[in-house]
């Protein structure tokens, strides 16, 4: 999959940040954006015939999630047999939940592959290990803050490990905690277990040692080198990069 994004990346110059205009008119894919009856629980869809292809995306969507939909979409078109399905007049839909799982994550592989590699990717080392480095990094791919956290984490030369938390839930008038929804993980960084949930600070940012995230878990992290936990809450999700 990365060859088949290195071919199309290759073709339209590795702009940086990505040109999804470029990107579209390369693979001959026109966009629509929103339209009466676009359904409005899905971002995204890609819709092939005999004469027209179209990528199509919600009216509602901010930039960043817009172009990683728009790259999405483009995966599942560059990659034969997602088009082959399509082709047949075949909906994902008609996958097995298994099967539609793979699909999607697929696509999200070509999504972030067409958003980051190249020098963005080789430009990871030369962050500072922070949350403030990754939204800098988002801000030159022009990416979304979960795609360039997970593209940061797991493209990442050092030993970091990336957490991903849903909502702040507040209990009490000082107690907050986030339920874990998944790890990543740098190459060079051992998997290390996490709690279902982790305490949260008050404050939006904050840098904390591992022992007083993670407590009596923290003694796995610390084995495997990890020192410092930094943490962004955006309102609606909680990143934690630890390392």
């Amino acid at each position: 999959m990365e060859a088949t994004c290195d071919r199309i990346l290759y073709d339209i110059g590795h702009p940086v940040p990505l040109d999804v205009t470029a990107l579209l008119d390369s693979q001959g894919l026109r966009l629509q954006v929103g339209g009466p009856g676009f359904p409005r629980n899905i971002r995204g869809l890609l819709h092939l015939s005999n004469t027209d292809a179209v990528v199509a995306v919600r009216d509602d969507l901010p930039e960043a999630p817009q172009r990683f939909t728009i790259c999405h979409e483009v995966g599942h078109f560059a990659l034969v047999e997602h088009r082959r399905v399509l082709l047949r007049q075949c909906s994902e839909m008609d996958l097995s939940p298994a099967a539609r799982g793979q699909w999607e994550r697929a696509a999200n592989f070509m999504a972030a592959a067409l958003l980051f590699r190249g020098e963005l990717d080789a430009s990871i080392g030369d962050y500072e290990l922070s949350m403030a480095s990754v939204s800098r990094f988002a801000d030159h791919a022009m990416a979304g803050l979960e795609a360039s956290f997970r593209r940061f984490v797991e493209r990442n030369p050092r030993p970091v490990w990336g957490v991903i938390c849903g909502a702040p839930v507040i209990a009490g008038e000082t107690d907050a905690h986030a339920e874990v929804r998944y790890t990543v993980r740098s190459p060079g960084a051992a998997w290390t277990p996490c709690p279902a949930a982790v305490p949260l600070d008050q404050a939006r940012t904050w840098s904390r040692p591992v022992q007083s995230v993670f407590g009596s878990k923290a003694a796995v992290w610390l084995s495997n080198g990890a020192r410092v936990c930094d943490g962004y809450s955006t309102g609606r999700a909680v990143f934690m990069l630890v390392h």
